[in-house]
């Protein structure tokens, strides 16, 4: 974290505090989700922040989501042709 700050505003600071526990997105693989989806109890819909995937729950990756407009093939599709490149290495990937 302390890297991307340092690149944005020009000199080094130092970042305190605890890691926060991310999950993978099942659509990009970046660990971006504060929550996965728990069917069980209807939790979860985090929106991941690279890809703007909703997770719903879902694993297929052709399958139609219209929550997400899509599929995660779709998605994935979408990457590839327009990388958000400001974020790459903001985020692990599994």
């Amino acid at each position: 974290m302390s890297e991307i700050i340092q690149s944005i505003i020009g000199y080094k600071v130092e970042v305190c505090g605890e890691i926060e526990v991310l999950f993978p997105c099942p659509c990009c693989g970046f660990r971006t989700l504060t929550e996965r989806y728990n069917p069980m109890e209807e939790t979860g819909y985090d929106i991941c922040p690279y890809c703007n995937w909703e997770d719903d729950g879902t694993i297929d990756a052709n399958t139609y989501r219209s929550i997400n407009r899509g599929s995660i093939a779709d998605y994935r599709q979408r990457i590839r042709e327009n990388p958000n490149r400001y974020y790459i290495n903001k985020w692990i990937k599994t």
